[in-house]
């Protein structure tokens, strides 16, 4: 009888735990799935947000224009000088040193989700005309 009460015994802690355990990671899985799913939304939220991306990008461009190698001052709003800023070609070093050296050139890039180690590589990406 003693063998017997052990072994139920035995067994019930087992079954317990066992599904204790399976319980635990079904709730896991699920909390890990749901903050997953958040991030993700978050992201293409971010991604699909114009204010955000016009705000940085103008903020990137200004900062390339007050660059002495640029070759365009522009005072005021760049509004008003978009066909020469979208005719200006700007260097690679122009865009690599700005990139090293400006931290609101480097915030901007970041508010962008652009990766540091893409950032690196920008201004190869920029430079179409391999200047």
């Amino acid at each position: 009888a003693g063998m017997f009460c052990a072994f139920c015994t035995m067994f019930l802690l087992f079954v317990t735990f066992g599904l204790f355990n399976i319980i635990a990671a079904i709730f896991l899985e699920s909390t890990v799935r749901g903050a997953a799913e958040a991030a993700k939304r978050k992201y293409t939220d971010r991604l699909c947000d114009k204010r955000l991306w016009v705000k940085n990008a103008v903020q990137f461009i200004r900062c390339l224009l007050k660059h002495d190698g640029c070759g365009l001052q522009v005072p005021g709003s760049l509004v008003d000088h978009v066909e020469e800023i979208a005719n200006l070609d700007v260097p690679r070093r122009v865009i690599e040193e700005v990139i090293q050296a400006d931290p609101l050139a480097r915030q901007a890039l970041d508010e962008l989700d652009i990766d540091r180690e893409d950032q690196r590589k920008l201004a190869k990406i920029l430079d179409a005309g391999r200047s």
